[in-house]
């Protein structure tokens, strides 16, 4: 399993949907892991 895998394997989703209420928007990824999924997309 990745690191990122089980990052949103073991994210607190009642927290992450907390904060997308409040915020609009949740942080799952790192800078780094973001940037690397935006190449992936680009593929």
């Amino acid at each position: 399993m990745t690191s990122y895998t089980q990052r949103v394997a073991t994210a607190d989703w009642d927290a992450v949907a907390a904060e997308v209420d409040d915020y609009g928007c949740a942080l799952l990824p790192t800078p780094t892991e973001s940037a690397r999924l935006a190449t992936l997309e680009a593929a």
